[in-house]
């Protein structure tokens, strides 16, 4: 396995969307599968959640940077 990092895309239930770039990721270059450690999907549930408290309008995209939290 070797480290990628990638754009993680979430879709809020009004449409809207948060995509945080630089993701750090396990990745399996045999089938191609990625993988997030426990503490990268524990940020990433932080940013989205912070990304929700703003509230964003059905259909927006909002963008954050991963930066600061665990890597891999």
């Amino acid at each position: 396995m070797t480290t990628k990092e990638v754009t993680h895309t979430y879709v809020f239930p009004n449409g809207a969307a948060v995509e945080i770039s630089g993701v750090p990721t396990l990745w399996d270059p045999q089938d191609d599968t990625l993988f997030f450690a426990p503490e990268v999907a524990d940020h990433l549930s932080d940013l989205i959640d912070q990304a929700a408290e703003m509230k964003p309008a059905p259909g927006e995209t909002m963008r954050l940077e991963y930066r600061g939290g665990c890597s891999t």
